[in-house]
């Protein structure tokens, strides 16, 4: 069974291949190909822990070619909004899986570019897509791949209503940049949940060190873009000086930069508080902007 990770198939449409779990460290069928995967069974699974379905290395092709077969069914008919994003943005997630574990394949690079701005694209004509991808952060495990979802779907927000973004390319490089801004932190041994006063010296060490850890990774290979490289670089200095690596202001931010960066606190917020918005939004505006909200 292939180790890549595939959480990613459509709900009552008919698989394209057959499908595993890993139970003892060995895989048992859930689904066969010709199946409907209906949404109870994929409920059943999640109760159990089961997050991570598989296929053959054999059949990664077919799995390929059933989720763009079903992404295109999806937009030719109507289908909930829910079970959409549910589609769109596994593939996305699983792009970037497989780009941070081998960055420097320039193939995996190129279609993980495809699925971001597929997401990226989504939400934007999608009316409800984003309140989707925010609730979808309270259920899910926490993990970079998950993280970087948050912070694209809140930049991509964001840069909407400020008109940031320029064309479909400027769209593209912001949206892989969020995608893979932890690059640098995803394989240095950090904890999932961001609170940084469970960090041991090293690891805050490791912490301080992961835009530059990133980027040094990054810069002998050709195919990465430069938006791509400065976005990640500076995810995590803040427009008063008071972030790393470089305690950069403002005026020498990216102005992308500086979105992405508050996209990627407030989901740091969230992460704490487990998912709820409304108190990670309390607690944001409060320590990081000195707002105090009150009211419903």
């Amino acid at each position: 069974v292939s180790q890549s990770r595939y959480t990613t198939f459509a709900v009552n449409q008919k698989l394209g291949m057959d499908v595993f779990i890993i139970f003892n460290g060995r895989p048992v069928r859930v689904g066969a190909k010709g199946e409907v995967f209906d949404e109870e069974r994929s409920t059943r699974l999640k109760k159990f822990n089961y997050s991570k379905v598989f296929v053959r290395q054999e059949e990664e092709s077919l799995y390929r070619a059933y989720v763009n077969e079903s992404i295109d069914l999806m937009e030719k008919k109507p289908e909930s909004t829910r079970l959409q994003t549910q589609m769109i943005t596994g593939v996305a997630e699983e792009a970037a899986e497989r780009v941070m574990e081998n960055v420097a394949d320039k193939v995996l690079y190129a279609d993980a570019q495809i699925q971001f701005d597929r997401f990226a694209k989504f939400l934007q004509n999608h009316k409800g897509s984003f309140t989707e991808v925010f609730r979808r952060s309270g259920i899910n495990p926490i993990d970079y791949v998950s993280h970087g979802v948050q912070v694209a779907a809140l930049t991509i927000l964001l840069c909407e209503t400020t008109k940031l973004i320029r064309d479909e390319q400027h769209r593209k490089l912001i949206t892989t940049a969020c995608f893979l801004h932890d690059l640098g932190a995803e394989k240095a041994d950090l904890p999932l949940i961001f609170d940084k006063n469970t960090f041991t010296p090293d690891q805050k060490k490791k912490w301080l060190a992961h835009p530059a850890a990133a980027v040094e990774k990054l810069g002998s290979l050709n195919h990465i873009e430069q938006q791509v490289t400065i976005i990640i670089f500076q995810h995590e200095e803040i427009p008063n000086g008071t972030g790393f690596p470089k305690g950069l202001q403002r005026k020498e931010m990216d102005p992308i930069s500086c979105v992405v960066s508050m996209a990627n606190r407030f989901d740091h917020y969230s992460a704490q508080f487990k998912g709820d918005k409304k108190a990670a939004m309390g607690e944001f505006f409060k320590n990081e902007l000195g707002i105090i909200v009150t009211g419903k």
